[in-house]
């Protein structure tokens, strides 16, 4: 009888550390996913920051390029250089008249391509995301 209480104590042990184990693995499991998606997400949130910070460069040096030209009309990228020759050579310019500009950026990140653009215009100057 003693050896029958024994093994049933042992049984219920076992019974209850495998549970408590699978509780404790799923929870790491979850815990690890969301570690995961956190990891890849940073450098995706990075190349974004930096995308961003480009396309304000960018749009200083055309605000530059304006003040000297008198509007934005014949502006290219490397006609920004003088301005800033440390500007990122993924900028790309979609339209520039006499009044305005757009600039666009695409990177590519663990997460697919993202795409930025900065549209300016004598004193009124905006970052987002999307093309032009």
């Amino acid at each position: 009888m003693k050896t029958l209480l024994v093994i049933g104590v042992a049984a219920a042990a076992v019974v209850g550390f495998a549970y408590v184990g699978g509780f404790f693995n799923r929870e790491a499991e979850q815990a690890g996913a969301g570690v995961t998606s956190l990891v890849i997400g940073v450098p995706g949130q990075a190349t974004a920051v930096q995308v961003e910070s480009d396309l304000r460069q960018a749009s200083a040096a055309a605000e530059a390029y304006r003040t000297e030209h008198g509007g934005y009309a014949a502006m290219t990228i490397s006609g920004l250089r003088p301005y800033d020759p440390g500007l990122s050579g993924d900028l790309q310019l979609e339209r520039a008249d006499s009044a305005a500009y757009c600039i666009f950026e695409t990177a590519t990140t663990t997460q697919g391509a993202a795409t930025y653009n900065v549209r300016g215009g004598v004193g009124a100057v905006a970052v987002s995301q999307g093309g032009c």
